[in-house]
């Protein structure tokens, strides 16, 4: 069975490197990450993951918000948010974007595992199509 696809839009490499490693080693195939928002619109365009993980403040004049704002129109893929910013304003702002879930840094890993799960429920991947972790 093929496994969920996620993509990690994260601009601190150590924090994409250790997003990447948490995911892989609960079963989920990375199929790609990128530190700004151009670069995430642009591979998401081709390569159509089941979910991405967003952070807020990317590289860039972009930000996370906007880029999953895009996202969405083009093509209506789920965004969790993992983010240390958590003011109201900015909860709003994500809000609007019909993100899936919102995860505050530093994140749980099994409330991560979690919010995962409920956005590919979102998007109509059976969660059992990743395989099993220990």
């Amino acid at each position: 069975m093929m496994r969920a696809r996620l993509y990690i839009v994260e601009d601190q490499a150590v924090t994409a490197l250790d997003l990447r490693l948490r995911l892989v080693g609960a079963g989920y195939t990375v199929v790609g990450t990128a530190a700004d928002a151009q670069t995430a619109i642009e591979a998401i365009d081709r390569l159509r993951p089941d979910l991405v993980l967003m952070d807020i403040r990317l590289k860039g004049s972009t930000d996370g918000i906007q880029a999953a704002e895009e996202i969405w129109v083009r093509h209506r893929i789920p965004i969790v948010f993992v983010s240390a910013h958590s003011d109201i304003e900015t909860i709003k702002r994500a809000e609007s974007t019909h993100l899936a879930a919102f995860v505050l840094k530093p994140y749980d890993e099994q409330e991560l595992l979690l919010a995962i799960e409920l956005g590919l429920e979102r998007r109509g991947v059976d969660s059992s199509s990743r395989s099993s972790a220990p």
